[in-house]
């Protein structure tokens, strides 16, 4: 790909996060957020103080002891960012101060892990051999007609964590080929391991991603793979270790263990009905991930189809060459690693319960005061095509190169294209609402905008 092309992607992708992002925190959910970053900053603690209790996402340890429901490593990245903010921006601890730290850490951090994970994926396509307009209609719609480009409009962490997931396909991939070719691979393993015990420090679901690699790597009969799993694991170790120093310190303030997902520990609906409920929606229903990112669920079939292709090849030739089997090696660990996922999605909604009800009834604002001023946040909002599985989204979709590289996918061009410009439509109507809404989100999103048209053509204009 043309290093001019790449530029251009990500100046626009600079310039439509400083644009379009929220300029402050529209949940308390991450008006929660703020405050534990703040906090962490400020008084060196994870505590949020007792007046937080009444807030719903406001995670319960003890008596009058909450957290913020953010990952521990979010909420302390968060805080190094508050750090910067005071010195260079002058934030202050107020809701106008707030407002712009939001405004900072959202644009930087989504910033630096689109820039991440646009390089990453022009530098795969590259590498397999992709070429001028086929690396475009790969990387424009990743980059700006998917949930991606929605995600970068909000303080959220699921978009560092599918370019950490990425990275590390990425590396694998890389080692992989030094493998068959009898080169040190080892760098390559011990960066993937880092990268993906990272990503599940950050996201309990990405934690399948690194099992499905290590668990196909594992059943190889080449001594070499047993080995790069070995290297996998000691990369792992590094953030594993450094994730248990900080739960150590975190707990030993709240006077009780914590899990690096604070989340994890609030008590919900478990009911088996609602779980079911909840992880249809999340997956196919109202705001399922795969009904929000199309690009995704084409990637399901290409997956499959290579999968098969791999099948067919080695039915005709009994033994598939180096190259054929370390692409149906890494295709195989996708697969296992993504329903792993989505079995720990479910496990995580079955042990910890779900949310209250997303019924009209639900639908509420929580009035939380700063410096005098109250200010009112939505509640209980259901995610804007499930962000927790986002990670998914770049894996699945790395596997859409096949329909412009290989006959037997050419089929899939024109469910692609389709796919393209449906994954467009829900992206920008999610710019109206990104950090979700109410019954069905993208009707929700929908909603808004009608709001905003109308209010700036009020009663007897031509719109009328």
């Amino acid at each position: 790909m043309m290093k001019r092309q790449l530029i251009i992607i990500l100046v626009i992708n600079a310039i439509a996060l400083a644009v379009l992002g929220n300029h402050g925190p529209t949940t308390t959910r991450e008006a929660l957020g703020l405050f534990a970053m703040a906090n962490i900053a400020d008084s060196r603690t994870v505590v949020l103080p007792s007046a937080f209790g009444h807030y719903q996402e406001a995670v319960k340890i003890d008596n009058d002891k909450y957290l913020a429901p953010q990952p521990l490593w979010q909420q302390i990245g968060g805080s190094i960012s508050y750090e910067i903010a005071k010195v260079f921006f002058g934030v202050e601890h107020d809701w106008d101060g707030l407002r712009r730290f939001y405004r900072i850490a959202s644009y930087l951090g989504n910033l630096i892990a689109s820039t991440m994970l646009i390089i990453l994926f022009a530098r795969a396509l590259e590498v397999k051999g992709v070429r001028g307009k086929e690396i475009l209609l790969m990387l424009v719609p990743l980059a700006f007609f998917s949930l991606v480009f929605t995600a970068g409009m909000v303080l959220q962490v699921h978009l560092f964590v599918a370019a950490l997931c990425f990275w590390a396909l990425h590396e694998i991939n890389t080692g992989v080929y030094r493998i068959n070719r009898d080169l040190p691979s080892w760098k390559s393993f011990i960066l993937a391991g880092v990268l993906l015990a990272f990503a599940g420090c950050l996201s309990i679901p990405a934690i399948g991603v690194g099992v499905g690699f290590l668990a196909m790597f594992i059943t190889q009969k080449d001594k070499r793979f047993a080995r790069a799993v070995v290297n996998m694991i000691v990369g792992a170790l590094i953030p594993i270790i450094l994730t248990a120093i900080v739960i150590a310190i975190f707990s030993k303030q709240v006077g009780g263990f914590i899990p690096p997902w604070p989340e994890a520990v609030v008590r919900g609906d478990d009911s088996p009905g609602a779980v079911i409920r909840y992880f249809f929606h999340s997956t196919i229903g109202f705001n399922g991930f795969f009904l929000y990112c199309p690009l995704a669920l084409i990637g399901v079939l290409s997956l499959v189809k290579r999968l098969n292709h791999f099948q067919r090849l080695a039915e005709k030739k009994k033994k598939l060459d180096h190259y054929a089997r370390g692409q149906s090696l890494i295709a195989m660990s996708v697969y296992w690693g993504g329903i792993l996922s989505l079995v720990l999605f479910w496990l995580a909604a079955l042990m910890n319960g779900i949310p209250p009800n997303f019924t009209p009834e639900h639908l509420q604002m929580a009035s939380i005061k700063i410096g005098g001023s109250s200010i009112a946040l939505a509640s209980n909002l259901r995610s804007y095509g499930t962000m927790q599985l986002l990670f998914l989204l770049p894996l699945l979709h790395y596997f859409n190169l096949h329909i412009f590289k290989e006959r037997p996918f050419a089929k899939f061009k024109v469910f692609y294209h389709e796919a393209v410009r449906i994954g467009a439509l829900v992206a920008i109507v999610g710019l109206a609402s990104p950090a979700g809404g109410y019954l069905v989100p993208f009707i929700w999103s929908l909603n808004q905008i009608a709001l905003s048209v109308t209010s700036y053509f009020p009663m007897g204009t031509l719109l009328w």
